[in-house]
């Protein structure tokens, strides 16, 4: 399992943005949550998978 956390300030207040992620062999399945002035603003679902080395 994976985590991480943004802040940042301005002159308009703090944003946050944070996600917890699992990695399964050759996929990831997780959630986002972005935040400003500690209100939710948004929650979504994030996935993806191997799909081959880059070129």
């Amino acid at each position: 399992m994976v985590s991480w956390k943004m802040q940042c300030k301005d002159e308009e207040g703090t944003f946050m943005v944070s996600g917890i992620g699992t990695y399964r062999s050759k996929s990831f399945d997780g959630s986002v949550e972005y935040r400003e002035n500690g209100r939710l603003v948004m929650r979504g679902k994030i996935s993806g998978r191997w799909v081959g080395e880059c070129k």
